[in-house]
């Protein structure tokens, strides 16, 4: 059997040949289109961009691409050999990985190969959404952050990926940068009860069809009232009402409430990740 790895400059030639299979299963391809989708109009090659396929006997089998230093992985049909052929394209290239993301055995089998020690993880559900269930919403309105809002969402940003204890870990700065972003993009809501913001979401990744939501926070002293809950509720109505033919997110497996609000709401678990920290 033989085995093919190609390199893309960009994301635009990546997807120039992968978009179409990535297509076939949009959600669960969801983080590799999602993120090249993101950057798809710029022709200049990224220095953090690693963009990566690999083929067996002609078929591609491993879509690969690597962001903030972690390899983001999606594909089936993938061997032993695909996950060697990787390892050793990112050693060569002198990629310091911290860490891997995908469908929880490809992410697992790859960090087993990649590092010796043990390493933490997050196990995450995908869900779907492609109906909003009725539910009686908390009082208050879902807006979209605007420049005014910039301070806060700093702030909250920050404290998301804190409690969320993803990595890499972000600074205080970087969330700040994040927020500016994502208020310029209109990727960014909250919730607001007689013009107080009480909870945030997000849209975090747009592919053809579905729009993924994250960064859901709220405040620990104005947690159990459901505010994230009709803030995740009422951004999902919007999105599917502006075209998107479902909507998709993460929980945390390790939480059963967060699964269950979510479900209340309509979404539906679809496959299970691992994002892996690599220790070494």
């Amino acid at each position: 059997m033989s085995h093919l790895l190609q390199t893309y400059k960009t994301a635009a030639l990546f997807l120039a040949e992968t978009e179409q299979l990535l297509l076939r299963h949009e959600l669960e391809n969801n983080l590799v289109l999602g993120i090249a989708c993101g950057m798809k109009h710029s022709e200049i090659p990224h220095p953090d961009m690693n963009f990566v396929t690999i083929r067996k006997d002609g078929s591609i089998r491993l879509f690969a691409l690597t962001r903030n230093s972690k390899a983001i992985l999606s594909g089936a049909g993938c061997d032993q050999t695909c996950l060697e052929l990787l390892k050793t394209h990112y050693r060569q290239c002198g990629i310091r990985l911290n860490g891997v993301m995908g469908e929880e055995t490809l992410a697992k089998s790859f960090s087993e190969l990649f590092i010796v020690s043990p390493a933490p993880s997050r196990k995450l559900i995908l869900h779907e959404l492609m109906r909003v269930n009725n539910l009686k919403p908390s009082p208050g309105e879902l807006i979209q952050a605007e420049s005014i809002h910039l301070e806060l969402a700093s702030t909250w940003l920050y404290q998301f990926f804190l409690e969320s204890n993803t990595y890499p870990v972000r600074s205080e700065a970087e969330c700040r940068s994040e927020a500016v972003m994502r208020i310029e993009r209109n990727d960014l809501w909250f919730w607001v009860v007689d013009g107080e913001v009480r909870s945030m979401a997000g849209t975090v990744r747009k592919t053809h069809t579905v729009a993924f939501l994250g960064l859901v926070y709220t405040p620990a002293d104005l947690r159990g009232k459901g505010y994230a809950s009709s803030c995740v509720q009422f951004l999902s109505a919007h999105l599917l009402k502006t075209g998107f033919q479902s909507c998709g997110l993460f929980t945390e497996k390790s939480n059963p409430v967060s699964n269950r609000i979510y479900q209340r709401i309509g979404y539906v678990p679809s496959v299970e990740f691992d994002d892996i920290q690599f220790v070494f």
